[in-house]
């Protein structure tokens, strides 16, 4: 199940529910008819009918509902994945290439003229790897290269 899908929609029908919910108790329908009953010398308008207060209370419960789903459906994300589970690449030497490196280990490779591209959805490892030429890290998630600047990778 794709729980990113799961969240957006929940996000969306909470939303609309929250909006209805929204303007049916708070406004603009309860100023109008306010108004309604004021133009119309009415003692004091009517208040919502139980099955109407029913309504509102299920849709501001779905809503909640959503919203936790939504919620629970982008923190439930875990990208580091433990080394343990990562694919494994031992002595390999990578020459003018663009190396993949989501949830890679990478132990005693050589890296020679390559670009490493991170989609930023794993976490990668390097272990005793020997560099030369001109080796780029690349990403094409935008959220990589804004926490890098934060913790001085990229400038």
């Amino acid at each position: 199940m794709d729980w990113t899908k799961v969240g957006a929609v929940g996000s969306l029908i909470g939303g609309i529910c929250a909006a209805v919910t929204f303007g049916a108790t708070v406004w603009p329908w309860p100023q109008i008819r306010a108004l309604r009953a004021k133009q119309s010398d009415s003692p004091k308008p009517t208040l919502y009918s139980p099955p109407k207060l029913k309504l509102f209370g299920g849709l501001l419960a779905l809503s909640f509902f959503l919203s936790t789903i939504s919620i629970y459906s982008v923190w439930r994300a875990d990208y580091d994945t433990p080394i343990d589970q990562m694919e494994h690449v031992r002595h390999r030497n990578f020459l003018n290439e663009i190396v993949e490196i989501d949830g890679r280990d990478f132990e005693d490779c050589t890296f020679t003229n390559v670009k490493l591209m991170s989609h930023g959805k794993k976490s990668s490892a390097f272990h005793h790897g020997t560099f030369y030429g001109t080796v780029a890290l690349a990403t094409d998630n935008d959220a990589c290269p804004a926490s890098g600047k934060q913790c001085g990778v990229w400038e």
